[in-house]
């Protein structure tokens, strides 16, 4: 693997997720609370508006230019960027909520519907939102439209399904996957034990409606198959990935290749790897 382009950032890199409508720029969050446009030889633009560093930023899959960013000051900001430009290439958020009680981990958009997102907290709520119920009153509390506590630990990570539009998978600080149906989300529609650590990290495999990857503290990725949970097998585990020498911070499945993986770990390791056919297609 060859670097083709390195650019200084202000700060540790947390978190980096490339547009859609345009795949040269990305999204850059630092431990400074800084969001960072950036292109491949130079920054496009800086998100001003939080005050403490964050993990949480989400592209939305729809309206293509909307980011959704939410971090460790509680505050949830919407960004549209092509628009609050300012002359020093600054830009405003369009709209900010602040509700949960404690850092906030993760965000979400969800896949259909462009209004619809989802975030969770160290206050181990998930939060439903929808942008066309948000209060016309600049000072009144916003407020979700579900709220669940859904895990007994911290959420660290969310992630609608793209293929069905009831489907949110979360990880939580309790070493446990679930998988909720936002029709009812009194409770958890399924809930996988994971690698006996925090999970950092769920991602749905965007060839697979079954197949949810997750990683954490515990070093490997679990590959698991909610097929086999529907069919009451004894369980939804389908493969774990060894090697990292260290917590894994995140992970990507790759969109044009079947099976291909690609998880980074805090020793600044990144592995690429795919899960054998023999194994998926037994």
């Amino acid at each position: 693997m060859t670097i083709v382009e390195k650019n200084q950032h202000n700060g540790e890199i947390l978190r980096a997720r490339y547009c859609p409508a345009d795949s040269k720029i990305t999204a850059v969050a630092t431990n400074k609370g800084d969001i960072t446009l950036m292109s491949m030889k130079e920054n496009v633009g800086k998100l001003v508006g939080h005050t403490a560093e964050g993990y949480g930023l989400s592209w939305n899959n729809i309206n293509k230019n909307i980011l959704l960013s939410g971090f460790s000051d509680k505050r949830i900001c919407v960004w549209d960027i092509e628009k609050n430009k300012q002359s020093n290439q600054k830009i405003l958020p369009i709209f900010e909520i602040l509700h949960h009680n404690a850092p906030i981990e993760d965000v979400s958009w969800h896949r259909f519907h462009p209004n619809i997102f989802s975030s969770c907290s160290d206050d181990r709520l998930i939060n439903i939102w929808d942008l066309r119920f948000r209060s016309a009153k600049e000072n009144e509390d916003k407020k979700p439209i579900f709220e669940v506590v859904a895990h007994t630990d911290e959420v660290y990570s969310l992630d609608f399904s793209p293929f069905n539009e009831f489907l949110l998978a979360s990880g939580s600080a309790d070493e446990n996957v679930s998988v909720w149906d936002l029709r009812n989300l009194t409770r958890s529609l399924m809930t996988f034990e994971g690698e006996k650590d925090s999970i950092i990290k769920v991602q749905w495999s965007p060839f697979n409606s079954c197949i949810l990857a997750s990683c954490g503290y515990g070093r490997n990725v679990d590959i698991w198959d909610i097929s086999k949970e529907k069919k009451e097998q004894d369980t939804a585990y389908l493969y774990r990935h060894m090697g990292h020498r260290s917590k894994i911070l995140d992970l990507d499945w790759n969109p044009n290749e079947k099976l291909l993986l690609g998880s980074v770990e805090e020793g600044n390791c990144l592995h690429f790897w795919q899960v054998g056919k023999h194994i998926y297609y037994e």
